[in-house]
């Protein structure tokens, strides 16, 4: 097992798992595992309204973490709002472009695509994002499908004066952000598809005095009476109810663990991207896209079901992907085709893995052929 696997304590628990679901969700590190031991072991308490000193630390830990998660992403601190999920966070943005034309992408995750059905009084979905002309945008920087990267700058280039909503969840785990650098107004993101724990989400708000909550309650307000609120007038109004304490803190750890290894994983990335498309033609098994950005790969099969392919990996070679149309059935239906099998690597994945992947492929494709 190498150094990085060695981290990871599933691995150990499965030694012979091969895990290619990474963009559904990451294997977390023994330092983020230990994280949340250790907020509920030595600080739990609630946060922010508790003058006792086990509040106080736990408020503490909680408000670094955002601090943190600010230089993570080269924002501001009062940028940053923790959520239960990136869902959360985009259906939050997009709330505020209610009754509003909303153009977005054929790409988009249905986490994106849903609250713009529910809350736009009519939406566009353009084929080719640098053709966008809108005043209110929705996009993903990276495709979970596809594993290509748009280029936000061209976009906002494009439209200088429109609001602009960014699904950064698939890009954020492979590439380093500055948003002082790209001019957005949300930009979305999920902890747990980049080393860190499940339950959380985290929101960039460019002006987070200019927009209003999702859900309402405490912790959000200044004043309540009988028959009137005030909000906030900082980035609480957006965190309602007890927030994801100990999971803002093991993000952080998360981000920490992920910056110590960023050399590794974009050289690891390089590699299986390089190795990869000379395999594909070495087997002659190819995915729907062969210019990504990203190690993903979706793969169809006319005959063969994608259920049948994880099935078969799962169980006879131990290597575990995704199947189905991975919140993104408007783009499969636009290329014509129905599911696909998508194998996703990260940081502790190798090129033996995708040597294996697509011995396994063969395999499969041989039989049912």
């Amino acid at each position: 097992m190498d150094t990085i696997s060695s981290d990871f304590p599933i691995f150990q628990r499965y030694p012979r798992l091969i895990y290619l679901d990474n963009a559904a969700t990451t294997q977390k590190p023994r330092p983020v595992i230990e994280a949340l031991r250790e907020f509920y072991e030595n600080y739990n308490s609630n946060i922010h309204r508790g003058v006792y000193s086990l509040s106080e630390q736990a408020t503490d830990i909680y408000e670094r973490s955002r601090e943190r998660v600010a230089r993570f992403i080269g924002a501001d601190p009062s940028q940053i709002v923790f959520v239960k999920n990136a869902t959360e966070g985009l259906n939050l943005a997009i709330s505020n472009m209610r009754s509003r034309e909303i153009v977005s992408t054929i790409y988009e995750h249905h986490s994106t695509l849903l609250p713009i059905y529910r809350y736009s009084k009519s939406y566009r979905l353009e084929r080719d994002p640098y053709r966008i002309r809108s005043s209110n945008i929705v996009i993903n920087h990276l495709s979970n499908v596809t594993g290509k990267v748009i280029d936000i700058q061209i976009v906002r280039d494009n439209n200088p004066d429109a609001v602009i909503v960014v699904d950064g969840t698939q890009y954020i785990p492979h590439f380093r952000m500055d948003l002082k650098k790209i001019d957005v107004d949300f930009y979305a993101f999920s902890p747990h598809k980049m080393l860190g724990p499940t339950g959380i989400g985290i929101l960039y708000i460019r002006d987070p005095m200019k927009y209003e909550p999702l859900i309402y309650g405490g912790g959000t307000v200044s004043n309540v009476t009988e028959r009137m609120y005030r909000l906030l007038d900082n980035n609480s109004r957006y965190e309602a109810g007890t927030p994801p304490i100990a999971e803002a803190y093991a993000s952080s750890v998360a981000m920490d663990y992920l910056e110590a290894h960023r050399e590794h994983l974009e050289r690891l990335d390089r590699e299986i991207l390089k190795e990869a498309n000379r395999l594909f033609d070495e087997y002659r098994i190819y995915p729907i896209n062969r210019d990504q950005d990203v190690p993903i790969f979706s793969f169809y099969f006319q005959r063969i079901h994608p259920h049948d392919v994880a099935e078969i990996l799962d169980t006879a070679h131990n290597i575990a992907v995704r199947s189905g149309y991975h919140c993104a059935q408007p783009l499969h239906e636009h290329l014509g085709i129905g599911p696909t099998t998508r194998a996703s690597f990260y940081i502790y994945n190798s090129i033996e893995h995708l040597n294996r992947l697509m011995e396994a492929l063969k395999n499969v494709v041989r039989k049912f052929t």
